[in-house]
């Protein structure tokens, strides 16, 4: 979930979250945006790089009666992995 990812970026990079598009459609609520930061602890096992890192991600919400009832997260983690250095780009 959000909240889960949040908490292992948070501990790990500094910086935050930036909301670039919120759509609402009947029930669902879909937000897509990008975290911008520096990798300054742990993250996935790999130790702080310091270095720059920028991510998007999506996460759709389904709401009934007022209250989320389903959380569909996606985000990239290899764009990461690739950022703080530990895996080559191949082009």
């Amino acid at each position: 979930s959000l909240t889960q990812t949040s908490c292992d970026i948070g501990c790990a990079f500094s910086g935050g979250h930036h909301l670039d598009l919120i759509v609402e459609e009947g029930n669902h609520v879909v937000i897509k945006g990008r975290w911008t930061g520096k990798h300054i602890g742990e993250f996935n096992g790999i130790a702080a790089t310091n270095n720059a890192v920028e991510f998007s991600w999506i996460d759709i919400f389904e709401i009934v009666n007022g209250k989320v009832c389903k959380e569909h997260f996606e985000m990239n983690p290899m764009s990461i992995i690739q950022q703080i250095g530990t895996v080559s780009v191949i082009a």
